[in-house]
């Protein structure tokens, strides 16, 4: 191959390593003032620059991907895509948390499971008037006072209760090599670095099983979005957002009942992976030899993982029955079915302050209808398992009261086996949830915008498909 050949790889290698300093300096400059934003009230100022430096972030990431798959699929490449997403999991998983404190009910609840305990009956207040709790009290009294909600228990199922509670297993042993407090959140971070190996596991295997180029696994892996939640902001999503991945994984590689247990666990980290259920069983629907046992083995995981919620019983200070019922933020497409509603009720004879909750039943009703629609048709080919369940944990989020930044990690690594360039738009748009507490109008602009590329990329997509006209030979 001679050196003018060359050229275009060499330019497209320079080109790929100069937008990739211009994704990581963003989160540098982020970490490197993270100890101010940590001491900062939470809508002061500094939230503009936060911003701006994560939309700078995602804009680099769009420019960076888009020459990450042009490069042909040599270990060099590749070597140089993984270190990449190395450099940005230490500049975020080194500084202290930032923007959010979830966190914070994260180490209580592991500090409760591990003691035993069952997190679904106790609120974080109980540990001041229950005796039994009072073990728990000393040590974990900051974590106790920075807990949002303390009056509600916890919301989160049992598979990543496992998770916390080996978080806080882990804590002893960490300190022995760190000077890490209680409170600290390295542990956290090192079992949410195990789920998110797990992840780019499962989707290098799936790109891998569909011949299609390694390199795509760069839209997962470098998504600065998706390692500021996971590391910096320390959210817990990357847990089903992996095991779903795997689910997936297993049924390309058509391998049922193993998918039917990743797909169990991934629904008792979180509930949303059951609306893909239907797509991963379909092909095996009518085989009663692999139907049976993968639904059994699905339903009895799923059964075991939520027995400690149902057993827990309702209570005025349940927190998935409250998070049910009121919780939204950062929506667009739920605020239309609100103000629908609440224009469609008293012409109804009805009282307007229902209209959440009507608009909280449209919403289960269209995504259900649209499981449905995707689930009925066969599938013919293994990509089919992974674009229509990305199809469906997109519009359940499109839909969603709740479209906060880190439940986007959900859809990432499927974006990586079926990328969507208006989906994947969504890193460079969701920053701007910061802001959206004083503009109110900003998430219209974020899911406007995606929801605006969608039916383009959609006609792109399909003129590059219609095959050229045949003319007749002079």
């Amino acid at each position: 191959m001679t050196a003018t050949s060359n050229t275009p790889s060499i330019l497209l290698r320079i080109a790929g390593s100069l937008t990739a300093l211009a994704l990581i300096a963003p989160l540098a400059c982020l970490a490197f003032i993270s100890d101010q934003l940590v001491k900062t009230p939470f809508a002061d100022p500094p939230l503009v620059l936060v911003t701006a430096l994560l939309t700078a972030s995602g804009g680099a990431y769009l420019l960076f991907i888009a020459l990450a798959q042009k490069l042909p699929d040599t270990r060099t490449n590749l070597a140089f895509l993984f270190i990449i997403g190395i450099a940005l999991r230490i500049t975020m998983a080194l500084v202290s948390p930032i923007l959010e404190d979830d966190y914070h009910r994260y180490i209580w609840d592991g500090v409760v499971t591990s003691a035993g305990q069952n997190p679904y009956r106790v609120a974080p207040l109980d540990v001041w008037t229950d005796p039994q709790l009072a073990d728990l009290t000393p040590p974990h009294v900051h974590t106790l006072e920075s807990i949002n909600h303390p009056d509600l228990r916890t919301i989160y199922p049992p598979v990543a209760q496992l998770a916390f509670a080996a978080a806080h297993q882990l804590q002893p042993t960490l300190r022995e090599t760190h000077d890490i407090q209680p409170g600290d959140v390295l542990g956290l971070r090192t079992v949410f670095a195990a789920f998110d190996a797990l992840a780019l596991l499962a989707v290098a295997l799936s790109l891998k099983k569909l011949r299609r180029p390694l390199a795509l696994a760069a839209i997962y892996w470098c998504n600065p979005l998706l390692i500021q939640q996971t590391y910096g902001s320390v959210h817990m999503d990357i847990i089903p957002a992996a095991l779903t991945a795997l689910a997936v994984y297993l049924a390309i590689a058509r391998r049922p009942i193993v998918c039917a247990l990743a797909l169990g666990l991934a629904i008792g980290a979180k509930t949303w992976p059951i609306l893909i259920a239907p797509i991963l069983i379909r092909p095996i629907i009518a085989k009663p030899k692999q139907v049976i046992p993968a639904a059994l083995i699905l339903i009895a995981v799923v059964s075991l993982c939520y027995a400690p919620i149902i057993g827990a019983g309702p209570t005025e200070n349940s927190g998935p029955a409250n998070y049910a019922e009121r919780w939204h933020n950062n929506d667009a497409a739920f605020q239309l079915n609100i103000r629908a509603w609440e224009y469609t009720l008293p012409h109804l004879d009805k009282p307007a302050w229902l209209a959440d909750r009507y608009a909280r039943a449209t919403t289960v009703g269209l995504i259900v209808a649209f499981v449905c629609a995707l689930a009925l048709p066969p599938i013919r080919r293994a990509h089919q398992f992974a674009s229509r369940s990305l199809a469906i944990i997109a519009f359940a989020f499109f839909l969603s009261p709740t479209q906060m930044p880190w439940y986007y990690v959900w859809l990432i690594p499927l974006l990586a086996v079926c990328p969507v360039w208006a989906l994947i738009a969504w890193t460079a748009l969701l920053p701007l949830y910061y802001l959206h507490y004083d503009i109110t109008w900003l998430p219209y602009l974020q899911h406007g915008l995606v929801a605006a590329l969608l039916p383009i990329e959609y006609l792109v997509h399909r003129t590059r498909q219609t095959p050229e006209p045949q003319h007749a030979a002079a």
